[in-house]
């Protein structure tokens, strides 16, 4: 099973350094889960340069910033493990040509993209989206995805799973 982080539903949610803080914590918690679960369970996530934050700060510069230095040092280290995890960015199936589309949003270049095509290519493996509270995704059990490619339409459904502190 993969499980793609959706990085959109992470962008711009904390507007404080101690939201930033309490969004890290829920994140190491999260990957921390998803890494003592079977091995054949994978943790898909995009480059943290690509997700904003905090005031359209990326991620890599928040984590940099964090007070707390052995939380980045944690979150560092279950993100780089590549036993059990992947970026996608690496490893993408899309073509650069195709768009895709949730509603009238463009999920082009994204974990939400790269997981339809991915079920899109090969259904025998399961896949979903991780989506964090407070985002457009929050409560979604699944997200209806439209590929454009050469004037024509595919329809998917990506899972999701919502992130929540107990997880």
């Amino acid at each position: 099973m993969e499980i793609f982080l959706n990085e959109l539903s992470m962008h711009d949610q904390c507007y404080s350094p101690e939201e930033l803080d309490a969004a890290f914590r829920e994140l190491f918690s999260v990957l921390d889960f998803l890494h003592r679960q079977p091995s054949h369970l994978r943790t898909v996530i995009p480059e943290l340069s690509s997700v904003t934050l905090m005031n359209h700060v990326n991620a890599v510069s928040c984590l940099n910033n964090l007070r707390d230095k052995s939380l980045k040092t944690a979150i560092c280290k279950l993100i780089y493990d590549k036993s059990k995890t992947d970026c996608w960015e690496s490893s993408r199936l899309h073509a650069n040509t195709d768009r895709y589309h949730w509603l009238s949003q463009d999920v082009t270049d994204t974990s939400v993209e790269e997981a339809a095509e991915r079920i899109l290519q090969d259904e025998s493996l399961q896949r979903c989206l991780l989506n964090f509270t407070n985002s457009t995704f929050s409560g979604l059990d699944d997200i209806p995805i439209i590929k454009t490619s050469n004037n024509s339409n595919t329809n998917t459904t990506v899972p999701c799973i919502e992130c929540t502190s107990s997880t």
